[in-house]
């Protein structure tokens, strides 16, 4: 029986010495870049199988080619039929992509933190599936700090414009970095409000690190950087956009605040999301109303057991006091209750 094999680029040449081995210890890095850079083998697959306990750098040690056909499919890999090269071929040339695309990361002052690293954000671990790797472009400290997630619709109105301004307003006085997704809108509001009150933002993106997304963000992503703050995600380097990553996405952003603060969104939202994870994490929300706003659109379901709503104006100082008391040691000792739950 012919062993399988792995489709690779024939249009690549072998490297004239092949790529050494990472130690396991300290090659999973490379080691999730090698696999990453397989045709068939993407996030998901990693994925799984590092919720498995499979060691990356170990996978690679694998010297069967059917064993490391069988095991990779087993996790979702879709592999090609056609031949055209062995796994020893395939892994040596694995490596060496992954190898420049280390150095390409590192020009860009990116780092590959695995979720075993003392660096990584622990404040993720509360999740049910928390990521197994993050890309970190600028600050990684900085999402282990007390933060301040502030999200909402893409399609402002004048409303909602006013209260995120509110908000922006209101961030010099807590001090603390804030996170948000990047996206147009409110998201994107409340970067340039940041880096208007001094204070570091986060932006958690639902692409791969090198992804341009969206359009026309990349000046701002300088700025962020420059002023102290950081890009993170835990899709692959060029991964692109979809609507289920953009969902995973809100569950990090949830995560990783100790407060949140939803602004202007609608039941069936990337924001909506955002919300029901942080209430699964029992993290503090904040909801924002102005005084002619009917009651209900601002909304929480019964599950919501740390959510409140203020009315602004009117309630700014209970406001800026809940948000300040969630910031506070005492506040992020809590055990949050991990649960699962179906997203509509």
């Amino acid at each position: 029986m012919v062993a399988p094999k792995f489709k690779v680029d024939d249009r690549e040449p072998l490297p004239a010495v092949a790529a050494p081995l990472p130690p396991a210890e300290t090659g999973e890095e490379l080691a999730l870049l090698a696999l990453s850079s397989i045709r068939g083998v993407g996030y998901w697959t990693l994925s799984r199988m590092a919720k498995a306990g499979i060691g990356f750098a170990a996978f690679l040690e694998t010297s069967n080619s059917a064993d490391a056909s069988r095991a990779l499919k087993s996790f979702g890999a879709k592999l090609e039929n056609k031949m055209a090269g062995e796994w020893q071929t395939v892994r040596d040339r694995a490596l060496a992509r992954a190898t420049r695309l280390i150095e390409d990361l590192r020009a860009t002052g990116t780092r590959v933190v695995m979720a075993t690293s003392p660096q990584f954000p622990r404040a993720l671990d509360d999740l049910s599936d928390p990521p197994a790797w993050l890309f970190v472009q600028g600050d990684l400290p900085l999402l282990s700090k007390p933060s301040v997630a502030v999200v909402g619709t893409r399609a402002p109105t004048d409303d909602g414009l006013w209260l995120c301004r509110f908000v922006g307003l209101c961030l010099e006085s807590w001090g603390a970095p804030t996170v948000s997704g990047l996206a147009v809108g409110i998201d994107h509001i409340v970067h340039e409000l940041s880096l208007r009150a001094k204070v570091p933002t986060i932006a958690v993106l639902g692409t791969g690190i090198f992804s341009d997304y969206p359009k026309g963000a990349v000046a701002l992503r300088e700025r962020i950087l420059g002023a102290g703050g950081a890009i993170m995600t835990e899709y692959l380097p060029y991964e692109t956009y979809g609507a289920e990553n953009f969902v995973r996405r809100n569950r990090l952003q949830a995560a990783l605040a100790h407060v949140l603060i939803p602004i202007e969104w609608a039941s069936r939202s990337g924001t909506a999301h955002t919300v029901r994870y942080a209430a699964s994490l029992r993290r503090p929300i904040a909801g924002l109303r102005l005084p002619d706003w009917p009651k209900d659109r601002v909304a929480f379901s019964d599950g919501a057991a740390t959510a409140r709503t203020f009315t602004i104006p009117g309630q700014e100082d209970q406001f800026r006091r809940f948000v300040s008391d969630s910031l506070s040691p005492r506040a992020a000792a809590h055990e949050p209750e991990q649960s699962s739950f179906l997203l509509e």
